[in-house]
């Protein structure tokens, strides 16, 4: 028998690894011998003439008000099936909102993704570890903006590997990456697409690329009487060869490059919010290892967005994608 897990019936300390044990040869009762030679006898003698054993009436009566003692003190979450304290208004395993039935579960998953409106973290734990040393409350506090998507976000990622395509990312790209100052990987995208935007708006100035083509494909539209989808398509073919070999490679590298630029939009949509975890949980690393007694402020210092930075970005680009219509 593992005594570690029972009391002794006098002093009712649990046993530990160690002490003197002493087990009454009649009914199987385990004592500290200090104990029973203190007693002078077994704690259950008087229970003996009744047939009474030790592991068959003590121990599973012991069991059975240990079970509900915790069910008495803890509530299973409906939605993982943790135990948690009666008293706790979120799992702390998953964040779901405790006390609710599995019609209100499934009513509350479909109608609100779980997002308490009045709760920043959105149901999940500030102590839940992101990693070693760092929690959800804390990458909350460096995110500062869209606290409760990220928490989502951050707590989904940490523990089901899962991610969600941000669409704000996927629109602004390299800039909202530079917004939530991710400068590295921001910057880096940035240049790449702005360089496929100036060499696209570069040939369309200098050769009038795109115009000449629309030009040559209105008028061959307006001499059709008819169109069909075939017909369009030997529309695009017949205004493509109509311009001199230059116009033609560039018309083709102007379309290389929308589709470059596009696929770049999708991958940043795909993998802003894993860079921008990473990116949260090193920041507040370095600044935990940094040895400053102020981490909760530099934290917010070091994170947040930066709003400036983002709308000098949105002119440029707007500048450079509309230009050749402007000058056209």
């Amino acid at each position: 028998m593992d005594y570690e897990k029972l009391k002794c019936p006098v002093c009712e300390e649990q046993f530990k690894s160690g002490d003197d044990i002493v087990v009454c040869p009649e009914c199987g009762t385990p004592h500290h011998r200090q104990c029973y030679e203190l007693k002078g006898s077994c704690f259950f003698e008087d229970k003996h003439n009744d047939g009474f054993n030790y592991s068959e009436d003590y121990c599973q009566n012991e069991e059975q008000d240990t079970q509900a003692d915790k069910d008495n003190n803890t509530t299973e979450c409906p939605r993982c099936k943790a135990q948690n304290p009666k008293e706790s208004f979120y799992c702390g395993k998953c964040g779901f909102p405790m006390g609710m039935s599995n019609t209100q579960n499934n009513q509350q998953q479909n109608a609100s993704n779980f997002y308490n409106p009045l709760d920043p973290m959105a149901g999940v734990n500030p102590e839940y570890k992101l990693s070693d040393d760092v929690t959800a409350g804390e990458a909350s506090k460096f995110a500062q903006k869209s606290t409760q998507y990220f928490s989502r976000v951050f707590y989904n990622i940490k523990e089901f590997g899962r991610s969600r395509f941000n669409f704000c990312a996927f629109i602004f790209s390299g800039g909202y990456l530079l917004y939530r100052k991710m400068y590295k990987i921001g910057t880096v995208l940035t240049v790449i697409m702005g360089l496929l935007l100036v060499a696209s708006a570069y040939f369309n100035i200098a050769y009038n690329v795109s115009y000449d083509f629309v030009m040559e494909y209105n008028k061959i539209i307006e001499s059709a009487s008819a169109i069909t989808y075939n017909d369009m398509m030997m529309f695009y073919q017949q205004a493509f060869f109509k311009l001199d070999p230059i116009q033609q490679v560039l018309l083709i590298l102007d379309i290389l490059f929308s589709v470059a630029n596009f696929a770049l939009k999708i991958v940043i949509g795909i993998k802003a919010n894993r860079w921008y975890f990473n990116h949260t949980v090193k920041e507040i690393s370095k600044i935990k290892k940094s040895g400053t007694t102020s981490v909760q402020e530099t934290i917010e210092t070091k994170g947040g967005v930066n709003f400036a930075l983002a709308i000098s970005l949105m002119v440029v680009y707007i500048v450079i994608n509309y230009l050749p219509s402007f000058i056209a």
